[in-house]
């Protein structure tokens, strides 16, 4: 009869995570060492946050834009547009601004990509953002500091 793991064993272990660094970068294991994390370093970020919603690894430290005011916004609000390299580096792509599912994979790119205000204003709208914005998929930081800036935001998240 074959041995059993020890699954006491494997509840105990430390969970893991990837660090920056390189150690052998020939192999996945050298280019990504783990290393543990413990539960409690929820602490150091806010204990009423859950684990999911603290941002861990490159979104932890990452800067996003966020424009004055959304009166800023007035980017196109019908038609196709296709946005550039530096936002959305694949393959490209028309986004139909009819289609809201198209609308919400481009502002959440634009969102995420930009790293100046004249992008955001010169792709997003103000009314668009407010009508998709509950269903936007965005890094919980880049949430957090448009809703800081915007309650309206908040509110449309909310409703």
């Amino acid at each position: 009869m074959p041995d059993l793991p020890d699954l006491d064993r494997h509840r105990q272990a430390p969970r893991c995570r990837q660090t920056s660094g390189a150690a052998d970068s020939g192999s996945a294991a050298g280019r990504f060492p783990l290393q543990p994390v413990r539960w409690d370093d929820a602490a150091e970020v806010g204990h009423n946050r859950s684990m999911s919603e603290q941002p861990i690894g490159f979104a932890a430290g990452r800067r996003y834009t966020v424009i004055p005011t959304l009166g800023d916004l007035r980017g196109p609000a019908t038609g196709a547009v296709v946005l550039p390299k530096r936002l959305d580096w694949g393959p490209p792509r028309v986004f139909d601004l009819a289609d809201r599912a198209d609308v919400a994979v481009m502002y959440e790119t634009v969102l995420r990509e930009s790293h100046n205000e004249a992008d955001l204003a010169a792709f997003l709208d103000a009314r668009l953002l407010l009508t998709v914005w509950p269903r936007l998929v965005l890094p919980p930081p880049l949430r957090a500091a448009w809703q800081t800036r915007f309650p309206q935001l908040r509110q449309a998240a909310a409703a």
